[in-house]
């Protein structure tokens, strides 16, 4: 089984603001939304993902299927859980420090 690469950090940028430009083309699309929160996932951009699936989720929930607003709390979930063990790697390495 052939392991994918990870694209580079210049096209992961560019991911992003062809993403920006959908959601202001088409800011109902919830679509652009959770492709956009993929992305800065896979990138280890755990805030700025967090605080779109927020703003998505609050501008979504009562609009779209319940599957949907499912995946987007599934995938807040994994955000938040990827953000809480950063953290306490973060933690663990000062601790050594002192």
């Amino acid at each position: 089984m052939a392991k994918t690469s990870r694209p580079s950090k210049a096209k992961q940028q560019a991911l992003v603001h062809q993403l920006i430009g959908k959601i202001d083309a088409q800011p109902e699309d919830y679509h652009a939304y959770y492709e956009l929160v993929v992305l800065l996932t896979a990138g280890q951009d755990f805030e700025q993902a967090e605080a779109l699936a927020m703003k998505a989720l609050g501008k979504f929930d009562h609009q779209q299927p319940a599957a949907t607003t499912c995946v987007m709390r599934w995938e807040m979930s994994i955000i938040k859980l990827k953000l809480m063990t950063k953290r306490y790697h973060i933690i663990n390495k000062l601790r050594m420090i002192n």
